[in-house]
């Protein structure tokens, strides 16, 4: 069923297929027209059907935190404790906003491309893919500390990872 609201926006109301014998009547309202709500009823229809509906509404915040909720009784307290950290510092400052159907792959990759060796500090990585500097790869190469530049910032880049560190070298 879709209705004006009275107020100048759109709403839906669908039954859906009952969970533990119970009646669930969604209603989604504050749509602009009436096209975006019988888009959005489809959906949801759809998703029904599929069994594979997302609420539209959902932040990248909201589903990160839900995940991490859902998975906390099977991941040891470390483990937790260390998808909470990355979760809370890293990926809700960064897309935490951004409704979840709406992120692209795109803004991953633009995010990970600026995970700089400054940006690393205090973050651990299972793995490590390493695009060194001019003086680090001479460094690399000779093994003469004269020619490392910053040795710390590769001391700080190498020591990220957990489980393996590669080198990309031209």
């Amino acid at each position: 069923m879709l209705e004006e609201a009275g107020h100048g926006s759109w709403t839906y109301c669908v039954d859906l297929s009952p969970e533990d014998g119970r009646r669930r009547t969604r209603r989604r309202g504050g749509f602009a027209t009436e096209a975006e709500a019988a888009q959005e009823l489809a959906a949801v229809l759809e998703g029904e059907l599929s069994g594979a509906y997302e609420e539209r509404r959902t932040t990248v915040a909201d589903y990160l935190r839900e995940w991490l909720a859902a998975r906390k009784e099977e991941l040891t307290v470390n483990t937790y404790a260390g998808y909470k950290a990355y979760v809370e510092r890293d990926l809700i400052p960064a897309f935490g906003r951004c409704r979840l159907l709406d992120l692209r792959p795109k803004q991953i990759e633009d995010w990970m491309a600026a995970m700089n060796i400054g940006l690393s500090k205090g973050s651990t990585f299972e793995r490590i893919l390493l695009f060194p500097t001019k003086p680090m790869i001479k460094y690399l190469r000779t093994r003469n500390p004269a020619e490392a530049g910053s040795r710390e910032k590769l001391y700080v880049a190498v020591t990220r990872a957990k489980h393996s560190v590669a080198f990309v070298v031209p």
